[in-house]
């Protein structure tokens, strides 16, 4: 393979048809077989709503991915996107009404494969195992209904009817997809702009599964969503081999995301290599695959490598599915930011407030439910419900990027509605400052310390009525974004700030605040819902490998603190490189000159102090009142270590006092190999 360079990026933030087998010689269920593309071609010659949805959604993907690509590593989504699922189990016998524990098996299943968690994929060949893709898509049974009512995210409905069958050309919707409507026999599905739907059921004759099509969405919102045969549905209790580890629902689940067959499905062309899955990444492949090849298998001259068989979009057992591509992974992306934007931002997920009424809030990480206080997240600065662009898109695109230091750039701030009834106006305000891991209220916020300035008000907006479970996005310009270049005294810091936002409910004080706010930025967040927290950086270091933590003691007095670098084991950063503190850190170097330097889980080396384990420490080391340095950090990627093309390595550097987190700060590093 032809050697890349290595590239690297640092951010300091925070079926298509219906699929089914074909009968093996014992008459089961034995094989995957899909005949929906062909009514596919027959929708498009003979409905013109239905080509026209079609090459809208085509041009949309398009022109995301051209944005995407041209800009590079800073628009690789490092956000995680959690979309809440509804099952609808629809059962004519017992065995058909499938466990709890079932469902959970395929959600788990979903997340174990999208993210790229599956152990199998180890046995990806080399020559494709660096495309591998995690997504970064999660899935989640729902919380609450589309009424605002808790529930489990499972339906349960007796049917009369012995097997649901499925037609994508039938004139009525009931005939389409008799298994989605209550009066054929099914069950109505919940809001497709909120919730994923899936119905699990008997299907009738050889039928696995089948998903719908993303250009269905605007004509057909009551078909959208996914249906299962309730025998492959998870990998416990009713399920059957080769089909038993959930995959043809990973395979539906990516048709539904605008996926398409790996081969193009051109099987029934006199040339079968001429049509596209419309992904660059994946081989030129003639037809679909059963079982379990040997590799290479080579088809449409594409040797030596071959077919990419353990594609989730080929048809192979799920025993031999194993990858999603990078390239599938941006096309999804397309998608979710194009037709399917409105599921990103459902609260289908959380659960409902147990005193009815409106709640505004926004959340500090993905776990943050709205609760006051916030035990669900372990960190309060890296709200993604804060997020900067360079032009003012961001009502279609929420990936973070860097702001340009003085220019202008485009902060977004979401405000979500958890309450089941719509909210009056509330006035938002957001603020910028000087980052490090231990900042206070309302300095520097305020722009009372510092020269030039560490910190502003950014502006204020109101955010009009908010529908009950439902969002608002409000856009502030930040005008002459600060220089780092003015910040040169924090050293190698000098390009790292933060964001905060406050929803104000009440024009005096304590402004709606269900805990009045003090000096502890960190309590102020973690106990009012409406005040998050995000870290920027306002540039790229020099070469994408640098970052650096500001440590600083805003109080009046003396202070003990411990600073702890806490790093995920899942793709831990450490097994890919090597992370070191710089020994000109201006930190360290006061730490060695004072006699502090105490270290857990750091060695001294000649490049500098090598971070070792993934709770490494600087111990019990004391700063004076408003005493601010530095912290210097190199990664250095290791090319032969890098397993996958592109990776995002995420880890924290923690600020404690007494064992108590009182700030830090959240890195992110993009990688291409």
């Amino acid at each position: 393979m032809k050697t890349m360079k290595l590239k690297a990026l640092v951010l300091m933030l925070l079926c298509i048809g219906a699929c089914g087998p074909i009968q093996d010689q014992t008459g089961t269920k034995g094989k995957r077989n899909c005949g929906t593309m062909l009514d596919y071609n027959e929708r498009l010659d003979n409905e013109p709503e239905f080509k026209h949805n079609e090459s809208d959604l085509e041009n949309r993907i398009g022109n995301y991915i051209e944005t995407v690509r041209q800009g590079g590593l800073s628009n690789f989504r490092s956000q995680v996107v959690t979309i809440p699922v509804v099952v609808h189990v629809v059962y004519n016998t017992s065995v058909q009404n499938i466990s709890n524990a079932q469902i959970q098996s395929q959600i788990d299943n979903l997340n174990r494969d999208f993210r790229r968690n599956n152990a199998d994929a180890s046995t990806i060949p080399s020559a494709f195992s660096g495309l591998a893709a995690d997504t970064r898509i999660e899935f989640k049974l729902a919380q609450r209904d589309e009424n605002c009512n808790a529930t489990t995210g499972i339906t349960r409905t007796s049917t009369t009817t012995t097997s649901f069958t499925f037609s994508t050309t039938a004139a009525t919707e009931t005939a389409r997809n008799p298994v989605k409507f209550a009066s054929s026999g099914g069950a109505d599905a919940w809001d497709t702009s909120q919730y994923l739907n899936m119905w699990v059921c008997n299907l009738s004759g050889t039928l696995l599964g089948y998903g719908s099509f993303p250009s269905d969405f605007a004509s057909r919102p009551n078909e959208d969503g996914v249906v299962m045969d309730y025998q492959f549905f998870g990998d416990t209790g009713t399920v059957s081999a080769p089909f038993n580890m959930g995959r043809t629902t990973v395979h539906e689940v990516g048709h539904w995301l605008n996926l398409r067959h790996i081969w193009g499905d051109d099987q029934d062309e006199p040339d079968d290599c001429v049509w596209s899955d419309q992904v660059a990444d994946t081989p030129n492949q003639g037809d679909e695959n059963y079982g379990c090849p040997s590799f290479p298998n080579v088809s449409c001259s594409n040797g030596p490598n071959g077919d990419m068989y353990m594609n989730y979009m080929d048809y192979v057992d799920d025993d031999c599915m194993t990858m999603f591509t990078l390239g599938q992974a941006e096309r999804m992306d397309a998608v979710l930011y194009t037709t399917r934007a409105s599921i990103v931002s459902s609260q289908g997920d959380i659960p409902p407030p147990a005193i009815a009424g409106a709640d505004l809030f926004s959340q500090d990480t993905d776990a943050d439910v709205g609760n006051e206080p916030n035990n669900e997240s372990t960190r309060f600065y890296r709200s993604e419900d804060i997020w900067v662009r360079n032009t003012n898109d961001g009502l279609t695109n929420e990936e973070h990027q860097n702001p340009v230091g003085g220019a202008t750039n485009y902060v977004y701030v979401k405000v979500r509605n958890r309450g089941c009834s719509s909210s009056a106006s509330a006035n938002v305000r957001l603020y910028w400052a000087k980052a490090s891991t231990g900042l206070s209220w309302p300095t520097p916020w305020d722009g009372s310390v510092g020269s030039p300035v560490y910190g502003s008000p950014l502006g204020v907006q109101p955010t009009g009525a908010v529908d009950g479970s439902g969002f608002t996005v409000l856009e502030f310009q930040w005008n002459n974004t600060p220089n780092p270049n003015d910040y040169v005294a924090f050293g190698a810091d000098k390009a790292h700030f933060c964001l905060l936002s406050r929803i104000e409910t009440s024009t005096t004080s304590p402004f709606g605040m269900t805990s009045p706010e003090t000096t502890n930025l960190g309590d102020n967040v973690k106990n009012n819902n409406n005040i998050v927290w995000k870290n920027v950086t306002v540039s790229i270091p020099s070469g994408g490998r640098y970052a650096s933590v500001l440590v600083s003691n805003y109080t009046k007095s003396p202070k003990e603190y411990t600073l702890r670098f806490d790093i995920p084991r899942l793709n831990n950063i450490l097994n890919n490189g090597e992370l070191y503190i710089s020994p000109k850190s201006p930190l360290i170097q006061y730490l060695r000159e004072t006699g502090q330097l105490k270290t857990k889980g750091i060695e001294e080396t000649n490049r500098g102090y090598l971070i070792a384990d993934i709770n490494a420490q600087l111990l019990d080391f004391k700063l004076d009142n408003s005493q601010t340095l530095a912290l210097d950090l190199e990664f250095v990627a290791n090319p032969e270590k890098l397993k996958y093309n592109k990776n995002i390595f995420e880890f924290e550097v923690e600020q404690l006092n007494n064992q108590k987190r009182i700030g830090g700060q959240h890195f992110v590093f993009k990688t291409e190999k």
